[in-house]
């Protein structure tokens, strides 16, 4: 089908057709018979995958008791029966590697709506194919002025937020871009399997949902969690935005604060800055007393109901949009012209309850007025946070494994990539050498992906290693990289200035370690230029064929240094970390 078909599908499954293209689908039903034909197919795909994922199997008591106190708070009309609690066996803790998925109380009920959705769309649908298969014999009818045209959801048109950030995420087409399908309607409601979902309401209120989560938007000033975690920042105007869940509302009152609501139903609230108002409420019971949370407080209620209200809030377990600010501002580099990204471990970096970075924030500049900063939604990717790596000043460690990923960001074909960095030239080594093919590709520092794109990398020898990579090209069995430069000897052990500078326009390319030139080529290619997430301390595709060693700093830039501009960012980069800089190293032929 072309790709109008498969969209107006698409969001039909979606649930996101507005009367406008549910006619138009209709239409192209009731005249392309082979259209209708692939639509069952899917309808049979998404029915065994929802299956799949759904499969019916006891309840445990808690959930139970959460699918209770959601539809006794809020009810959705469905006629899904509930056992009664006490009347259940409890599923035992132990983790049983033969059962099938457990499915929490919300997602349960959320996919046995989509089945009906699904159902009543195939009923209609098979209506259709009816009248086509009549077409098919008879060329001479003419389909009725009303015709029959597949149901959506009962959400209002009217749009109350939209999608205004993707990290990593399942949303929509891509996992990034935000391009297509931002807006969401009254009642839209949104299933996160993985990633961070940044929504702006019309009241200004941000919410950033991270995945797997449930959330419904219910107006310009509230939404509903059912399950899973998000982080909230309210402006002024957005003051009293509402987060509803089974275990009662959470007002905010001009602040930042976050939510989680677990598989099992139990419910937090965490305040970061400001004021929330919890209004409680338990199954049985009713409204309970409100409480006042403010700056440090935390809420918890959990499963089987007991309520926690004199707790410490955890901001590091919430992934947040907003990347602190605290610190005080850092120097700026000598050279500004074209910087594009800028990451020091000493600033901006989000830590997990464990020490690990989940984001790095990119520190804004005057070249540079949108921030890009690089994320890690996968908590055993997350490289760790080390206060005095280099020179007395943090780093952030990777072991091969771990990665960080911008936000997309554009990138000419001009370039220059500064870095501070320290390798662990054993753990590079061996994790090089265990490889079955690609060994050529060593650790990598930065993949500035594309292609075409620019890559920094220490190999198996450890020697450090510039390049740019073609991808595959026309009649080539192989991909093609282009300008290698490669240092004559290994990189020690101790920390490093690594500069990278590739200007295309007068075909020169250097390469500088600790402020002395130690490769240049005179036939630097044309790469152009790209629009994409860059990758910092990893390969984009490739698990283990990351960098391996501590990371200090990184500047890119969209433009190519001057000799003199890169050799002056080598030596300030030197002196703030306290690297030597030795005596000139030969030039590569």
């Amino acid at each position: 089908m072309d790709a109008k078909d498969f969209q107006l599908l698409n969001d039909l499954l979606e649930q996101r057709l507005d009367a406008e293209r549910v006619a138009e689908l209709g239409e192209l039903l009731r005249n392309d018979p082979a259209l209708a034909e692939c639509y069952f197919a899917w309808l049979r795909i998404h029915q065994e995958l929802i299956d799949k994922e759904a499969p019916v199997r006891p309840f445990s008591r808690e959930e139970l008791r959460a699918i209770q106190a959601v539809e006794q708070r809020f009810g959705d009309g469905s006629s899904v029966d509930t056992p009664n609690p006490s009347t259940v066996e409890p599923i035992a803790n132990t983790p049983d590697q033969n059962a099938p998925p457990r499915l929490n109380a919300g997602r349960r009920r959320s996919s046995l709506r989509y089945m009906a959705f699904l159902l009543a769309t195939a009923v209609t649908l098979l209506a259709v194919f009816a009248l086509v298969s009549d077409w098919r014999h008879d060329d001479k009818r003419v389909a009725s002025d009303s015709g029959v045209v597949p149901t959506v959801s009962s959400q209002t048109s009217g749009v109350v937020a939209r999608v205004v950030k993707k990290i990593d995420c399942d949303w929509e087409e891509e996992s990034w871009s935000v391009e297509t399908s931002a807006d969401i309607a009254t009642g839209q409601q949104i299933n996160l399997a993985r990633g961070l979902l940044v929504i702006e309401f019309n009241s200004g209120a941000e919410l950033t949902l991270n995945g797997p989560a449930t959330l419904i938007a219910t107006s310009d000033l509230s939404a509903r969690l059912l399950e899973g975690q998000l982080s909230a920042r309210v402006p002024p105007r957005g003051r009293g935005f509402r987060i509803e869940t089974h275990a009662g509302d959470f007002v905010d009152l001009g602040t930042e604060f976050g939510m989680i609501v677990s598989a099992g139903g139990a419910v937090e609230t965490h305040v970061f800055s400001g004021k929330v108002i919890a209004e409680p409420v338990l199954a049985g019971v009713g409204e309970m007393k409100n409480i006042l949370l403010e700056t440090g407080e935390a809420w918890a209620q959990s499963a089987s109901g007991a309520v926690s209200d004199s707790i410490d809030a955890q901001p590091e377990r919430f992934m947040r949009s907003a990347i602190s600010r605290e610190e005080a501002p850092l120097d700026p580099p000598p050279a500004g012209r074209g910087l594009a990204l800028w990451f020091h471990a000493a600033s901006r970096v989000q830590r997990d309850q464990r020490g690990n970075v989940s984001s790095w924030g990119d520190n804004l500049n005057s070249s540079n007025v949108k921030s890009e900063d690089a994320w890690q939604v996968a908590a055993e990717k997350r490289p760790i946070w080390v206060p005095d790596a280099i020179g007395g000043r943090p780093a952030l460690r990777f072991d091969g494994f771990k990665s960080l990923v911008t936000e997309p960001i554009h990138l000419g074909a001009d370039q220059t990539s500064a870095v501070v960095f320290r390798v662990d030239r054993d753990a590079a080594r061996e994790l090089v050498r265990q490889r079955s093919d690609y060994r050529e590709l060593g650790v990598q520092l930065l993949n500035l992906n594309g292609p075409p794109h620019t890559v920094l990398q220490v190999n198996d020898d450890a020697r450090l290693e510039a390049r740019v990579h073609l991808g595959l090209l026309f009649q080539k069995p192989v991909p093609v990289d282009v300008g290698r430069l490669r240092s004559d000897l290994p990189v020690d052990g101790s920390a490093h200035v690594a500069v990278y500078s590739f200007d295309t326009q007068h075909s020169i390319a250097r390469l500088y370690v600790d402020g002395n030139l130690i490769s240049e080529s005179l036939d630097a290619p044309d790469v152009g230029s790209t629009d994409s997430p860059r990758y910092l301390g990893s390969h984009y595709g490739r698990h283990g064929f990351g960098f391996t060693g501590d990371i200090a700093e990184i500047l890119v830039y969209d433009a190519a240094l001057t000799a003199q501009e890169a050799e002056t960012m080598c030596v300030w980069l030197a002196q703030k970390y306290d690297i030597e800089t030795p005596g000139p190293m030969p030039a590569e032929k």
